[in-house]
């Protein structure tokens, strides 16, 4: 009887074990394929392709901005997205980002990212924390910080 009894407690034990195991490796695929979104999404940034860039965002998406100690929206929605990265890529032509690093999550994934440009001639640059929300695999929300710049000669 009580060997039964331990054969029957190591099952369980093993079977929480392994249980625990898969959620985390379960977790961890998660948030990494929330890096690969973002860096999808960056993928399309950088090829100025909207329609791209739409595939990684969710319908009800949010654009925002920090500064200080205000949250600005400025987008929400594929439509005010579109128009939102059609001015800026027609304002600046040569932008470009780079993912700096990264910290992935089941949820949030936090990006340093540097945004690249020409400009009268000269090349500047500036970084800044952001913050992307993402729900079923898609942006649901993305959140920029105040940027710190670089400028180069």
């Amino acid at each position: 009887m009580r060997m039964k009894y331990l054969i029957g407690l190591n099952l369980i034990v093993g079977v929480l074990l392994l249980t625990a195991c898969h959620s985390h490796a379960s977790r961890s695929e998660l948030a990494q394929q929330n890096v690969q979104v973002v860096r999808q999404f960056t993928e399309a940034f950088n090829n100025h392709d909207v329609d791209a860039m739409l595939e990684f965002a969710h319908p009800d998406i949010e654009w925002g901005s920090v500064q200080g100690d205000t949250l600005s929206m400025e987008a929400a929605g594929h439509a005010e997205l579109r128009q939102g990265m059609d001015s800026y890529f027609s304002a600046l032509p040569s932008v470009r980002s780079s993912i700096e690093s990264v910290m992935p999550g089941e949820r949030f994934t936090g990006v340093r990212e540097r945004a690249s440009w020409e400009s009268d001639g000269e090349s500047k640059s500036q970084s800044s924390i952001a913050v992307y929300e993402i729900e079923d695999g898609r942006i649901l929300r993305v959140t920029y910080f105040p940027a710190e710049h670089r400028e180069h000669r």
